[in-house]
């Protein structure tokens, strides 16, 4: 069986950083609840069903890739470790090229086939600018992704096997 890849932009889709992208918070951070404070008390907090839509992909063994387009990399590195979910990606893109770019380039590294990539962004034109790829696509709503988006995503991208392997029951959640 081919590996599938899941790969998720930040900004909107697994975290919510007061509607401004992360990048734009101001250091030093601090851990408020489970929550990340800025210094200007902006806060980022993964939305609430994240760690269980990534455990359930890392222990079916599938990748997961984090993308971020930012000038400071570092500062999304610092703000991963500081929410817990820095465990999970097994690549990272944390540049300030296009979605376009970094998708393109991680199918270039990767040789995984484009029906096996499933990739999830709250932001309609990142969307637009990787579905020439011919990738599964899927738009975020505002609420962040949730576990109901993730099996809607997993059925529209009819991987059947995988999602008996990924150990979904559809109906029983």
């Amino acid at each position: 069986m081919e590996k599938i890849i899941f790969i998720f932009e930040l900004d909107f889709t697994l975290w919510d950083c007061e509607e401004v992208r992360h990048d734009k918070l101001k250091q030093p951070f601090k851990k408020k609840g489970l929550a990340i404070v800025d210094t200007n008390e902006k806060k980022l907090s993964p939305f609430p069903e994240i760690i269980k839509i990534l455990d359930q992909i890392k222990n079916s063994n599938y990748g997961i890739v984090f993308t971020s387009s930012t000038k400071i990399p570092e500062c999304t590195r610092t703000l991963l470790k500081l929410s817990g979910i820095e465990k999970y990606p097994d690549i990272t893109i944390f540049n300030s090229d296009s979605k376009n770019d970094q998708v393109g380039s991680l199918m270039a590294q990767t040789d995984i086939p484009a029906n096996k990539i499933i990739y999830f962004d709250s932001n309609p034109d990142n969307i637009e600018q990787v579905k020439p790829y011919g990738i599964n696509t899927f738009l975020i709503p505002d609420e962040g992704l949730t576990y109901d988006t993730f099996l809607l995503a997993m059925k529209n991208a009819s991987l059947t096997m995988e999602i008996d392997k990924l150990g979904i029951v559809w109906g029983n959640k």
